[in-house]
């Protein structure tokens, strides 16, 4: 699983720096394709597409498990999803080239990319063996950290919503899960002062945008934990008022918007402070006041 997370999140990031026209050196990175881009958030369908492929075609020598049985061929399993289809692809165009020439004849686009996101989802294994490795841990770190610049400019958030994003105090919000869109919406909207905390303000507007960009891209793919905080109120009573809200932030909480934040598994004590923010124009949003406005406190805290 974090395997795949940390694919997705490598994934993620070279699509949201092309598609920012960010300059990356083409000779070390690609920007992906279309297809590339279906290994962002793949389906089920793709998924089980994908192992029957590796099945039929890929088994024999990596192993339905993406650990190969065979002296002298490679694992597979949690390789990255992109690197993967691409070494297909190279071996299909004859840019790489094996004894038997096995790959040249592989299969179709759609059958590459479900193969590769089909191994990167399983897990590796240790290879057996006593293999001597270096002391190269800080490198590695560097390496193969996607969000590795990013650690010094989010140590100050670690305090109130965790090393992960999943905050772990009372009142503060967790951050993973959201769309990167509304992450950085909200962000902005603590410099510009339609959200009012002095803290906040003066955090982020220490941040450039890029920063905010790709802290919302690491908060979004993160595994996002319920929070330990029960709520005091009525849940019956709770779930017929959240009727109102489910257009815009879904039935069950998980918004498909993504200029919506997602609510399912917040802290209860944060989601009723910041009802009462939009409530009494601390925070400036015109629409969600509309929301509030006919609720009193134990509306909210149900």
């Amino acid at each position: 699983m974090m395997n795949t997370k940390r694919h997705l999140a490598i994934a993620f990031c070279l699509l949201l720096f092309s598609t920012m026209g960010w300059a990356i050196d083409s000779a070390a990175v690609r920007a992906i394709n279309d297809i590339e881009r279906e290994a962002l958030f793949p389906s089920r369908d793709l998924i089980e597409y994908g192992r029957a492929a590796a099945k039929a075609n890929c088994a024999g020598c990596h192993g339905i498990d993406g650990i190969s049985a065979a002296a002298g061929e490679p694992n597979l399993a949690g390789q990255r999803t992109v690197y993967l289809y691409r070494v297909l692809k190279a071996f299909q165009s004859g840019d790489r080239r094996d004894e038997q020439d096995l790959h040249n004849d592989f299969l179709n686009d759609q059958a590459l990319i479900s193969t590769a996101i089909y191994y990167a989802g399983l897990t590796p294994v240790k290879s057996p063996g006593n293999i001597e490795v270096p002391d190269n841990s800080q490198a590695a770190e560097t390496e193969e950290d996607p969000f590795f610049s990013l650690r010094d400019a989010m140590r100050k958030c670690v305090k109130c919503h965790g090393e992960t994003g999943n905050a772990g105090r009372s009142g503060m919000p967790s951050l993973t899960a959201q769309d990167p869109e509304y992450f950085v919406t909200s962000m902005m909207s603590y410099v510009d002062g339609s959200r009012s905390h002095k803290l906040m303000g003066r955090l982020v507007d220490q941040l450039d945008e890029a920063t905010i960009r790709a802290m919302g891209v690491f908060y979004a793919v993160q595994e996002p934990v319920k929070s330990e905080t029960r709520g005091e109120g009525d849940s019956a009573a709770g779930r017929r008022l959240s009727q109102e809200c489910a257009g815009c932030h879904g039935e069950d909480g998980n918004t498909d918007q993504a200029s919506m934040p997602t609510l399912a598994g917040q802290d209860a004590k944060y989601f009723v402070k910041g009802m009462q923010h939009y409530k009494n124009g601390e925070r400036n949003h015109q629409k969600m006041f509309e929301a509030v406005e006919g609720l009193n406190e134990q509306d909210m805290i149900d």
